[in-house]
């Protein structure tokens, strides 16, 4: 059936409309992607760093409930380098099922990990994790502390002000900064 779709998709490319053109290409390199999706979680989970990397991002566009085991379980590899990416693509992602994971991640002990799960965790929008944010801003390094700030900027929700505010005062003008940006982020 793949095989039909790719016959039917094919001749599309040389279609004289633009838009066409880029669907049918669009639509040939998901079909890719799937049909690569069972070497990729093979690599995710006995693969080199560099095989795990680069099969979290061949993963990214393919929807299956065995990816999404796969992608979250990413998130407690023993690499951080994998953690950190898998924060990125999960993050983009947004399951539902990833948030306990994420909020995990905050807690890393590596820094690029945490960041990126403070990232990937502002999208979901979520009240909920104000709490979380403003814990680990208070206990994180310069550069996870701005991430915590910069997310519950990009979340808007008003209850993150007394956190953003007390930021203003911080010694490091990086945190300063974030948090002034994020104070003027917020939505009543």
């Amino acid at each position: 059936m793949e095989q039909q779709r790719r016959e039917a998709l094919v001749p599309l490319l040389q279609d004289d409309d633009l838009l066409v053109r880029q669907a049918a290409g669009e639509a040939l390199e998901l079909l890719d992607q799937r049909s690569h999706s069972g070497q990729f979680l093979e690599q995710l989970a006995s693969g080199s760093r560099q095989q795990k990397i680069s099969a979290l991002f061949g993963l990214e566009a393919v929807e299956s409930e065995a990816i999404k085991i796969a992608l979250c379980a990413a998130l407690k590899d023993e690499d951080a380098d994998v953690r950190a990416v898998a924060a990125q693509v999960v993050g983009r992602k947004r399951y539902p099922s990833a948030l306990n994971d994420l909020v995990n991640c905050l807690q890393d002990r590596h820094p690029a990990v945490a960041v990126y799960a403070a990232q990937a965790l502002a999208g979901y929008k979520d009240a909920r994790l104000i709490p979380y944010f403003e814990t680990i801003y208070r206990r994180g390094d310069e550069e996870l502390q701005c991430a915590c700030l910069k997310a519950l900027g990009e979340m808007g929700f008003p209850s993150a002000e007394g956190c953003l505010v007390e930021a203003l005062q911080s010694s490091q003008a990086p945190v300063r900064a974030a948090a002034a940006t994020a104070l003027g982020q917020l939505v009543d």
